[in-house]
């Protein structure tokens, strides 16, 4: 969680700095297509590299991640 919030927080410094001199070198209409460019291109990344995880048990998240893959359930309700 922290790795998350230390990005975030560098991405908003980020934005902030880089935003007037954009809006100054290229024009306001092509730093918001910019700035659209790159959370297109960060929604790709996270749509076909970031795994579901919903459904799954903390033990099924942490199996994946930790390179074993995933159990998979029985029908009986057996981890196997």
């Amino acid at each position: 969680m922290a790795v998350a919030t230390a990005v975030n927080w560098g991405s908003a410094f980020l934005v902030s700095q880089f935003f007037l001199t954009l809006v100054g070198a290229i024009g306001i209409s092509a730093t918001f297509w910019l700035f659209a460019l790159f959370c297109v291109a960060g929604g790709i990344f996270v749509w076909h590299l970031v795994p579901e995880t919903k459904g799954r048990s903390l033990e099924q998240i942490q199996a994946l991640w930790s390179g074993r893959g995933a159990p998979t359930i029985s029908p009986a309700g057996v981890f196997r």
